[in-house]
């Protein structure tokens, strides 16, 4: 018996749930290594401003604190927002890759150069809309904030810094995001060519995680700039002067780059892994 094709708007119904439920897998197993992240860049800057003052500016440091400050939950700060951004993010954000590559006739020899484009093209438009989430985020898991829910953060920033203050460090967040999307599927491919692996899942996940490694590296000084503009209300501290904090102590640059290199490249790989399998999954089930 012959199967039924789907329709296109079926097939981005799959591919946007397959993105939405690989998108809530990652952020929830993984959210701690952002808040060791956000709180090791921060520390790192505040240390380096003020040598004398203390800080907690390595990564076990900032374990032994988050777990006496807050306990075991203290790991997930900052959950709601991150899952409000990134559950729809990845999900429109594969299902648009996807969509557009199935739409565009791209030659073997333009891949890489449409990869990138792609890549960057889709991840701007879903920064941009899911910008105000990202601050929430990281202003909750720099525990420096009384927030008590997302909504009461939106609300208490409106409120007392303007509606700008839900965009604070949008140039740096699309300055990290979308080059890291574009080279992401620039590497991935690269390295997909390299590998010999025989299971494609395989492949993918190996090439995934080499390419987030060096998206992740290459983007990093972008991260913990928008971290230092976004975990104050310091309306002083902007993208110049953030720029010129870094400039001044070279050190900042890498603050915060095991655990980022570690969550990004571990879920940029399984992202793809995973939304990849997740539509044959379905797909059979409808057959």
């Amino acid at each position: 018996m012959e199967k039924k094709k789907r329709s296109s708007g079926e097939d981005f119904r799959y591919k946007l749930l397959s993105g939405a439920t690989t998108g809530a897998i990652t952020t929830i197993c993984l959210q701690p290594l952002d808040v060791v992240k956000t709180q090791l860049q921060l520390a790192t800057v505040t240390t380096a401003q003020r040598p004398q003052g203390g800080g907690f500016s390595n990564i076990a440091s900032i374990l032994r604190n988050v777990y006496s400050t807050q306990g075991v939950r203290g790991f997930w700060m900052g959950l709601s927002p991150s899952m409000i951004r990134t559950v729809p993010g990845i999900a429109l954000y594969l299902s648009s890759v996807e969509s557009v590559r199935s739409k565009w006739n791209i030659s073997a020899q333009k891949a890489d150069v449409a990869n990138i484009t792609i890549g960057a093209l889709c991840r701007t438009g879903v920064s941009i809309a899911l910008l105000p989430f990202t601050v929430v985020k990281t202003r909750v898991e720099s525990a420096r904030f009384g927030y008590t829910g997302v909504g009461h953060a939106l609300s208490t920033m409106y409120k007392h810094e303007g509606f700008k203050s839900l965009f604070r460090g949008g140039s740096m967040t699309l300055l990290r995001d979308v080059p890291f999307s574009g080279m992401y599927l620039f590497w991935a491919g690269v390295f997909k060519e390299k590998l010999e692996a025989k299971d494609g899942s395989t492949k993918s996940f190996i090439a995934g995680i080499l390419a987030g490694s060096v998206a992740s590296i290459l983007t990093q000084p972008f991260d913990v700039t928008k971290t230092m503009i976004q975990a104050t209300t310091n309306q002083s501290i902007t993208t110049a002067s953030a720029m010129s904090i870094m400039l001044k102590t070279p050190s900042l640059i890498m603050s915060g780059i095991w655990p980022r290199l570690l969550r990004r490249s571990v879920v940029a790989s399984l992202n793809w892994t995973l939304f990849e399998k997740l539509q044959v999954w379905m797909a059979s089930q409808k057959d």
